[in-house]
């Protein structure tokens, strides 16, 4: 993920001030995708740390 799409991910949360029923209702389908792409490569690189792989 890029410097630029980790940014747009961080301003989309804010835009919804990091509420998540507040994002699911409101957001687009753009944002969301966007959001949850963010949160997906966070989460698989922290797995990938905690099993040694990185």
């Amino acid at each position: 993920m890029t410097d630029e799409e980790k940014q747009l991910a961080f301003e989309i949360a804010e835009k919804y001030h990091h509420n998540y029923v507040q994002f699911s209702k409101n957001a687009t389908s753009m944002e969301f995708s966007i959001l949850l792409k963010y949160i997906v490569d966070q989460a698989n690189l922290k797995q990938r740390k905690i099993a040694g792989l990185d």
